[in-house]
């Protein structure tokens, strides 16, 4: 009798939990679009080597104002430059014992955003000719890139909201309200994509190929009917 009574009360307390379940509409959506990139990012690399520390950083740092100077002659994006990434490194002959040190091998980190992709050709020539200096890679942006990517964003919530009128509808229902919203990243990835990066190749003419940047992200929505 008492395990009757404990199967019904069970019984009950299920019934009531799957009543009170709010009806919903489940529907998920992408928003994207393509435009031309407008902008360039480009991270550079200075590297020296010496036996002492100070003079390898002192030889990079020489040409770091060096290259300052030069992209005054562009169209640089106001705080987008950084030089300040710097690191020192010893460089050991491990076959000696014991171990001897051969020198040290002082790099300098610079990245900067062209907004004059006209210029990109030109810049790149200029840089190929200082000294210690390398061009790690290019990568190309749409400078208005958070407008872009605020509207990829509205057309899936557009078009989320209209998967899930057209079920309602189709069901007799009636959308009553937003029970949960899912802003999914699609394939690990970040929800947008920023740029497209460019190899460099010096013994190819300097023109760079600026395809479209894809920007897409996906939203899942859920509904509640009446």
């Amino acid at each position: 009798m008492r395990f009757i009574l404990l199967f019904l009360s069970i019984l009950l307390v299920t019934l009531q939990a799957q009543s009170s379940e709010t009806p919903t509409i489940k529907v998920s959506a992408e928003g994207s679009l393509k435009t031309q990139p407008d902008a360039a990012i480009i991270n550079l690399s200075i590297h020296s080597s010496g036996i002492k520390a100070d003079s390898a950083v002192n030889i990079v740092d020489k040409q770091v104002k060096k290259l300052l100077r030069e992209l005054q002659a562009y169209t640089i994006k106001e705080g987008s430059l950084d030089s300040s990434q710097t690191s020192i490194q010893p460089e050991y002959d491990y076959k000696a014992k014991p171990r001897k040190l051969l020198a040290y091998n002082a790099s300098r980190y610079i990245s900067f955003q062209l907004v004059n992709l006209d210029q990109l050709e030109a810049l790149v020539d200029d840089i190929s000719t200082l000294d210690l200096t390398n061009v790690n890679n290019i990568s190309f942006t749409a400078q208005n890139i958070q407008e872009l990517e605020d509207t990829a964003l509205i057309n899936a919530i557009n078009t989320a909201k209209h998967k899930a009128n057209i079920i309602a509808e189709e069901l007799g229902a009636e959308i009553k309200g937003i029970y949960k919203v899912n802003h999914h990243v699609r394939n690990g990835q970040p929800v947008f994509a920023r740029a497209m990066s460019v190899e460099i190749d010096k013994a190819k003419s300097s023109t760079y190929e600026q395809k479209d940047i894809n920007i897409s992200t996906n939203i899942g929505i859920e509904f509640e009917i009446k």
